[in-house]
């Protein structure tokens, strides 16, 4: 299969489904493959987690990457209030539903790949990682994370980046927004001055070492640039050797061109290509 080969228009035959975001704290999107015949082999089923201030249209330009090659894909954007406060109970509870959702949509023995973004989608994917490998958790015995890409993150975690990823992810400057950019930068003075001990635990002060010290074993590709404002590549790059001496098999594609979560739009067919050919490697695992 080759990535340039592949169309990133979704067909007329998705099926899409939503939850109220009231009703669960959960708002996703799921889209199926076409009708597969029975004794065929369970297609992949993918899970994207989007950056702080995405939305979904635009998440949905990933996916469409995944559903052309017939796999099932779900889409999640974790909302900002959550991000911006990083409770990590909080966190961990939206990745627990997450992986409960796989088994309410029957997809508990498909093979699963994370595709994530920025902070904001691996806040997630950190917690459900964890939730997979901390053998406290026997309801998830069953799901098989294959393989993971990491889009410009991990990158060390506070309220003034939040703010300053908060800025860059806008179309434009609202009275909401500044009055949201505002605030995050008061609650960053305000904590400043509250020592630590008080504090509630926070997923953003132990996020890069999440991440680097997972016991998980499955591939992961990272995507970032030397030009990212925000997710540092020489942080990636560290996480990436520690990874690989931890006997992960790692996959790489650093750009010097490219802002943050801007690769996939700047050079959209080298992107396809290298996830095409790191889910081929994942999937013969």
């Amino acid at each position: 299969m080759h990535g340039a080969s592949i169309s990133l228009k979704q067909s007329s035959s998705d099926i899409m489904a939503d939850q109220d975001e009231e009703d669960s704290e959960l708002d996703y999107h799921v889209t199926f493959p076409p009708a597969i015949s029975a004794g065929a082999t369970k297609e992949p089923v993918v899970m994207l987690f989007g950056w702080m201030g995405c939305v979904d249209k635009h998440l949905a330009k990933y996916s469409a990457i995944y559903q052309a090659m017939g796999y099932t894909t779900i889409r999640y954007i974790a909302p900002r209030s959550k991000l911006i406060l990083g409770r990590s109970d909080s966190i961990r509870e939206v990745a627990r539903k997450l992986l409960e959702l796989l088994s309410e949509l029957g997809l508990e023995e498909n093979p699963i790949l994370l595709h994530v973004m920025s902070n904001g989608g691996s806040f997630v994917y950190r917690h459900m990682m964890e939730l997979l490998t901390d053998g406290q958790n026997a309801e998830f015995a069953s799901l098989k994370v294959v393989g993971s890409i990491l889009d410009s993150t991990p990158s060390e975690a506070s309220i003034l980046l939040g703010a300053k990823a908060l800025y860059y992810s806008a179309d434009r400057l609202t009275p909401l927004l500044v009055l949201g950019l505002f605030a995050m930068l008061l609650l960053a003075v305000v904590t400043f001055f509250i020592p630590e001990r008080f504090q509630p635990d926070q997923t953003a002060a132990t996020h890069v070492k999440g991440i680097t010290e997972s016991p998980s074993r499955s591939p992961q590709l990272f995507f970032y640039s030397t030009k990212d404002p925000l997710c540092d590549y020489r942080l990636v790059e560290e996480v990436i050797a520690k990874r690989r001496s931890a006997g992960v098999e790692v996959w790489q594609q650093c750009w010097d061109d490219t802002g943050h979560v801007t690769h996939f739009r700047v050079h959209q067919e080298q992107y396809i290509e290298k996830i095409t050919q790191f889910v081929e490697f994942c999937l013969q695992q």
